[in-house]
C-alpha cells in the first residue's frame, strides 16, 4: 500500500512540473507556427501573387490550434471587409503577452491593404520580429521548460523514496 501511495505522489509531482512546462512548449511552437505561415504568405504574394483570400483558404492546415483560430478570424473578417482586432480573437492565450498579441493583430491587419512589393516588405519585417522571438522561446524552453521537467522529475523519485 505504501508503495501505491509514493508512486502516485511521486507520479502527481512529475505530472505537475510537466505541466508548466507546457507554457514553453506551446509558445514555442505558436512562433515557429508562425514563422511557417510568413513563409508561406510570402512565397505566395511573392511568387505566386495570389490574392489574400486565397492565400488565407489555403492555409488552414496549420498544426497549431491558435494560428488556425487566427487564420479563420481573418478569413471572416476580409469577408466583412473589417479590421481583424483583439476582441475578435478569442481564447486569448495565457502563453502571449499582450504586446506580442498587439503586434500579430496589427500585421495581420497590415494584410492586403497594399502592393506586393510592400506586403513583402511588412512580412520579412514581421518575420524578423517573430524569429527573434522564436529563438528566445527556443532558449526558454531549453532552460526552463526541460528544467521544469528534471526537476519534477528529481523531486517526484525523491518523494518516493521518502515515503517508503
Amino acid at each position: 500500500m505504501n508503495w501505491v501511495i509514493s508512486g502516485i505522489v511521486g507520479i502527481m509531482v512529475t505530472c505537475l512540473g510537466v505541466y508548466f512546462s507546457f507554457k514553453y512548449i506551446k509558445r514555442k511552437n505558436f512562433f515557429n507556427a508562425l514563422l511557417d505561415f510568413c513563409d508561406n504568405l510570402e512565397a505566395n504574394i511573392n511568387f505566386l501573387q495570389n490574392g489574400l483570400k486565397q492565400i488565407l483558404e489555403s492555409y488552414s492546415n496549420s498544426h497549431n490550434t491558435e494560428l488556425n483560430n487566427l487564420v479563420s478570424i481573418m478569413k471572416d473578417e476580409l469577408n466583412l471587409n473589417n479590421k481583424i482586432t483583439l476582441e475578435n480573437w478569442q481564447n486569448p492565450t495565457t502563453y502571449l503577452k499582450p504586446n506580442e498579441r498587439e503586434q500579430i493583430v496589427s500585421f495581420f491587419n497590415k494584410l492586403g491593404m497594399t502592393d506586393c512589393e510592400t506586403q513583402v516588405n511588412t512580412i520579412k519585417k514581421f518575420r524578423a520580429i517573430i524569429s527573434m522571438k522564436a529563438k528566445n522561446c527556443t532558449k526558454d524552453y531549453e532552460m526552463k521548460g526541460k528544467l521544469y521537467v528534471n526537476l519534477s522529475i528529481m523531486l517526484g523519485v525523491a518523494i518516493f523514496i521518502i515515503l517508503l
